[in-house]
C-alpha cells in the first residue's frame, strides 16, 4: 500500500503519508544495494575469498562481481527513476523491472560458480526484490498476483538450484529445493504480512476518511448555519438599530407633540400676546436647548400695538451653551427687525436656513450673527405675515430631523393669536367711543383705579387732565350735530395724538368732555403739553359744508403728589380746575392750586 498507490493503486491514505512511506521506502532500497554492493566490494578486494578458500579465477570461470554490480546499479537507477517519474510509467513498470531484476539473478546463478559470499548476498537481494514484487505492486487482480509469485518463486528457486544443486550429491539437490521452498515461502509469508498489515491501516484510514467526511460535512453545514445565524444576527441588529433610531425618534416626537400641546394649553389660557410669544419661546428653550431663540411681532399687528420682540438665550451653565451668547443677545436684539423684513419681502411661508452647519444661504444678507445653524420661520395671519421665529445654535447637526417641529409650534401660536386678535378687536370696539376712536369712560373708569393704585404705591408721578370744549352749544345750534361731531372728533383726535406721545391716555368722558391721563409726569410736565395740545385746538380749524368753524377748550390739571397728596382727588379737583377755568374766560389751561398764576399767563 506504501508504493503501490505510488505506481497506480487505489488507496484511503492521505497524499503526505504516501510521499513520506515512499521516501523512507527508498532510502531503504538505496541502504540494501549500497550495503550489498559495498559488501560485495569488499569481499572481492580482500584476500578473504583467495587465501582461506582458494578461490581461483580462470576462463570457465569468470570475476561475476562487476555483472552483479551493474545489476545492482540498475535495480537502484530503476527504482530512483521509477520513484520521481512514475507519471511516464504503466501501472505493471515495477513489476516487471522486480521481475527482470531476479532473472538477471538467476542467469548470474547458471553463468557464475558463485563464491558463497557473493552468492547469499545475490540471493538476500534478490529475495528483497521478491517481497517488493508481491507487497508493493499490489493488483486488485488474484491471478495476476499468483503469477507474479510463481514466476519469482522459479527465479528464486533456479538460483538456488544453480548454485547449490548444481553438484552430483543429490542431498545437495535436495537442500537446495528445500532451500528454495523456505524462501519461497518466507518471501509470500512477508508479503502477505505486508499486504494484511496495509489494508488493515488502510481500512482504518478508510473508516477515518469517512468519519473525517461526515464531520466536513457536519462541519459544512455548521458553517451554513452559523452564516445564516450571522445573517440573522445581523439583521436582528439591523433591526435593533433602526428600532433604537425608530425609538429615539418616536421619544423626540412624543416630546414635540408634548411642547406643541403645552405650547397651545398655555397660549390658550391667556388673552396677553406677549406672555403668548414668551410661552413659545420657553417651551423650544426647554424641548430642543437652542444657543438661542427670539420671536419679533410686527407693529399695529395686535391694536396699536408697537413692534415687540423677544430674545431668550441659554446662559453659560445652561443647555451647555456658552457666554458668549450674551453677545449674540445683543446682536439678535439690533437684527431682528432687519430679519422680519426680509421675511417679509421674500413672501414665502416656507422656513428660511440662513446658515445650516456653518453654509450660509444665499439668500440671506450677512447680519454678522455667529452661529452654525439658524433659521428663521415666518408667522403667519390671515395670509399676512406679522412675525418671525429666529432659532440659532452653534453645534452641528442641529437641525438633522428638520423644521417641522417649528413650523407646528408657529401654526399653533398663530392660531391662538389669530382669536386673540378677534377677542382683542372686539375687546377694543367695546372699550372705545363710537364717535371720536379713543377709549370711552367705561374703560377709563376700568383702568383708572389701577393707574392711581400704582401712583400710590410706588409713589410716583401721575397727573390728570379735564378737557371741556368752549361753547360747544353754540356750534351744535349754529352749524348742526354733525358740525358739533366733527369738532368732537377733531379734539379726540389731538388728545389721542398726545397721549400716544407721551405714553398717556386720551378718554372722551362724556358729551364734549375729555380727560388725558398722563402717567410718571409732574405739574410742569404736564402743563406744557396741555399747552402744546391747547394750541394745537386753536390752530385745528374745523372745516364742515362751507363752513369754518373755530375752537377753543378750557383744561384743568390736578397731579398727584404735587397739587394734592390723594390720588383719588386727582379727577374731581382737575374738574374744578377746568371750571374755574370756564369761569374766568375760558380758552386756558389751568393747574389745580395755581390758578391765578396761570389765568396771569393767559
Amino acid at each position: 500500500m506504501f508504493a503501490y498507490d505510488y505506481h497506480g493503486g487505489v488507496t484511503s491514505l492521505t497524499k503526505e503519508y504516501i510521499d513520506a512511506t515512499t521516501s523512507r521506502l527508498m532510502l531503504m532500497h538505496i541502504l540494501v544495494y549500497v550495503c550489498a554492493a559495498a559488501f560485495l566490494l569488499f569481499v572481492d578486494y580482500s584476500a578473504l575469498s583467495y587465501d582461506l578458500y582458494s578461490y581461483e579465477l580462470n576462463a570457465d570461470n569468470p570475476n561475476c562481481v562487476p555483472y552483479i554490480l551493474i545489476i545492482y546499479i540498475l535495480g537502484l537507477g530503476f527504482n530512483i527513476l521509477i520513484n520521481y517519474k512514475n507519471a511516464i510509467f504503466k501501472k505493471n513498470v515495477f513489476g516487471i523491472k522486480c521481475m527482470i531484476e531476479m532473472a538477471a539473478y538467476a542467469a548470474a546463478g547458471l553463468f557464475f560458480d558463485l563464491y558463497n559470499y557473493y552468492f547469499v548476498t545475490m540471493l538476500l537481494v534478490e529475495m528483497f526484490v521478491y517481497v517488493q514484487l508481491l507487497s508493493f505492486d499490489v493488483s486488485d487482480d488474484s491471478i495476476i498476483l499468483l503469477i507474479k509469485k510463481i514466476i519469482g518463486g522459479i527465479f528464486l528457486s533456479f538460483t538456488v538450484l544453480c548454485q547449490i544443486g548444481s553438484k552430483d550429491d543429490s542431498s545437495m539437490i535436495l537442500l537446495a529445493a528445500l532451500c528454495s521452498v523456505i524462501i519461497i515461502v518466507l518471501g509470500i509469508v512477508i508479503s502477505n504480512y505486508i499486504h494484511g498489515v496495509i489494508k488493515y491501516y488502510d481500512k482504518q484510514i478508510s473508516n477515518l476518511n469517512f468519519d473525517n467526511d461526515n464531520l466536513l460535512k457536519e462541519n459544512a453545514n455548521l458553517l451554513t448555519y452559523q452564516e445564516k445565524v450571522h445573517h440573522v444576527n445581523n439583521e436582528i441588529n439591523y433591526q435593533k438599530i433602526n428600532l433604537a433610531k425608530a425609538n429615539r425618534d418616536l421619544k423626540a416626537v412624543n416630546s414635540d407633540i408634548r411642547t406643541l400641546v403645552n405650547i397651545m394649553k398655555g397660549v390658550s389660557m391667556t388673552r396677553d400676546v406677549q406672555k403668548c410669544m414668551d410661552i413659545l419661546l420657553e417651551n423650544i428653550m426647554e424641548d430642543r436647548k437652542p444657543d438661542i431663540c427670539a420671536f419679533y411681532v410686527k407693529e399695529n399687528t395686535f391694536i396699536d400695538n408697537e413692534a415687540y420682540q423677544k430674545i431668550l438665550v441659554a446662559k453659560e451653565g445652561s443647555n451647555d451653551a456658552p457666554a458668549s451668547n450674551v453677545a449674540a443677545d445683543k446682536i439678535y436684539s439690533i437684527f431682528m427687525g432687519d430679519i422680519f423684513r426680509m421675511m417679509e419681502d421674500r413672501g414665502e411661508k416656507s422656513v428660511l436656513p440662513m446658515t445650516i452647519d456653518g453654509r450660509k444661504s444665499i439668500d440671506c444678507p450677512d447680519f454678522g450673527i455667529n452661529m452654525n445653524n439658524m433659521i428663521a420661520v415666518p408667522a403667519y395671519l390671515s395670509d399676512k405675515m406679522y412675525g418671525v421665529l429666529v432659532v440659532g445654535d452653534r453645534s452641528e447637526g442641529f437641525f438633522e430631523n428638520g423644521y417641522s417641529f417649528y413650523e407646528s409650534a408657529v401654526f399653533n401660536l398663530s392660531a391662538t393669536l389669530q382669536n386673540i386678535k378677534l377677542y382683542l378687536k372686539m375687546q377694543d370696539m367695546s372699550r372705545r367711543d363710537g364717535l371720536t376712536g379713543i377709549y370711552n369712560r367705561a374703560y377709563f373708569n376700568e383702568i383708572f383705579h389701577d393707574i392711581l393704585s400704582d401712583a400710590s404705591d410706588n409713589k410716583k408721578n401721575l397727573s390728570v387732565a379735564m378737557l371741556d370744549i368752549d361753547k360747544f352749544k353754540s356750534v351744535n345750534d349754529t352749524y348742526g350735530h354733525l358740525a358739533g361731531d366733527a369738532v368732537i372728533k377733531m379734539v379726540a383726535g389731538v388728545f389721542s395724538y398726545y397721549a400716544k406721545k407721551y405714553d398717556g391716555v386720551a378718554c372722551r368722558y362724556g358729551g364734549e368732555e375729555f380727560v388725558l391721563i398722563l402717567p410718571d409726569k409732574g405739574v410742569d410736565e404736564a402743563y406744557d403739553i396741555l399747552m402744546k395740545a391747547h394750541d394745537s385746538i386753536i390752530e385745528n380749524v374745523v372745516k364742515f359744508e362751507d363752513n369754518t368753524i373755530y375752537v377753543n377748550s378750557s383744561i384743568g390739571i390736578s397731579s398727584f403728589p404735587e397739587t394734592t397728596t390723594d390720588c383719588n382727588q386727582l379727577l374731581n379737583r382737575s374738574d374744578e380746575a377746568m371750571y374755574f377755568g370756564k369761569e374766568h374766560g375760558r380758552g386756558v389751561v389751568i393747574i389745580d392750586g395755581r390758578e391765578e398764576e396761570c389765568l396771569a399767563r393767559k
